[in-house]
């Protein structure tokens, strides 16, 4: 399948979905054509437009149906939503051994984190920490990397924080194993540097 075609499949079951349960839309309903779509990649100000292309070039699946909610968001324009407690939104695991701390400043933004496995990256956890919260955590042993998603209005696990939302990731992997006969554990700080907020979603806006 060339690119054109899995950016299309992917169009049509997002916007189908979105639009299930309108027997008769309105013209103002209906969902925009996909030169809109492409228009919008131009002009969006989610991050910049070769990003965009580069999520086009590359095939992902997950990209590229990221991309299209993007776009589905801004075109769908949601309700924000009350803000999760700070706490385990979903996970993968009956039972976790090593300590996880997660703090955060109180500086009026909040966190959607997600937790992943590595090799494979896959997603062990994900969590919503309010902005100055401390979250207690305890996680099987191994070695995982941290995503996070950073906003002030939340639209759901969907949307996220919407078309501001920034993302972000840890810069070094961590691992939890035991030491000797003792368990290690982590603590992280998570914040958003001015000039990373100054900028748009950027290169992990699609593969979040």
């Amino acid at each position: 399948m060339c690119i054109r075609d899995r950016l299309n499949a992917a169009y049509e079951t997002l916007t189908t979905r979105s639009n299930a349960g309108l027997t008769n839309p309105t013209h103002d309903q209906r969902p925009p054509g996909r030169r809109d779509f492409h228009n919008w990649i131009e002009f969006q100000k989610i991050t910049a437009p070769d990003i965009c292309r580069e999520v086009l070039a590359s095939g992902s699946a997950k990209q590229l149906s990221n991309l299209v909610y993007s776009y589905l968001f801004n075109t769908e324009k949601p309700d924000a939503l009350e803000l999760p407690e700070t706490g385990i939104l979903q996970k993968q695991f009956h039972r976790g051994l090593a300590p996880l701390n997660i703090n955060t400043r109180p500086e009026g933004r909040h966190f959607f984190i997600k937790l992943l496995e590595m090799p494979e990256q896959r997603e062990a956890l994900s969590t919503f920490i309010r902005s100055g919260d401390m979250l207690k955590l305890r996680i099987p042993l191994g070695v995982y990397t941290l995503k996070y998603a950073v906003g002030n209005v939340w639209y759901g696990t969907r949307w996220l924080f919407g078309s501001k939302t920034v993302f972000n990731r840890i810069e070094k992997d961590i691992e939890f194993s035991f030491e000797g006969t003792e368990i290690s554990g982590n603590s992280i700080e998570l914040y958003i540097e001015p000039t990373l907020l100054s900028k748009s979603a950027g290169e992990y806006a699609f593969d979040f």
